[in-house]
C-alpha cells in the first residue's frame, strides 16, 4: 500500500484492508489529532464513505460560506 497518499485516504484504506482480512488490529490508541482523524477515517469507511471524498465535499461548503461572507460568487 503506498504511503505517499493522503492521510485520509490511507487511513480509510488500511481500516477497510483489517476488515476485508478479517484482521483482529486494533485502532492504536494515542492523544491527538492524528488519533482522532484515524478513527474517523476508520469509521468513515466503515459506513462505506469515502473520508477524502467527504472531506473535500464539506470543505467546498465551507469555502462557498466563507466567500458569500466575503461578498464574492463562485
Amino acid at each position: 500500500m503506498p504511503l505517499g497518499q493522503p492521510g485520509l485516504a490511507l487511513a480509510a484504506k488500511l481500516a477497510g484492508r483489517v476488515r476485508d482480512s478479517s484482521l483482529d488490529v486494533k485502532l492504536p490508541a494515542g492523544d491527538g489529532i492524528g488519533y482522532e482523524l484515524l478513527a474517523l477515517a476508520a469509521r468513515a469507511e466503515a459506513s462505506g464513505a469515502d473520508p477524502e471524498a467527504a472531506l473535500s465535499a464539506a470543505a467546498r461548503t465551507y469555502r462557498a460560506a466563507i466567500r458569500a461572507a466575503e461578498g464574492l460568487e463562485d
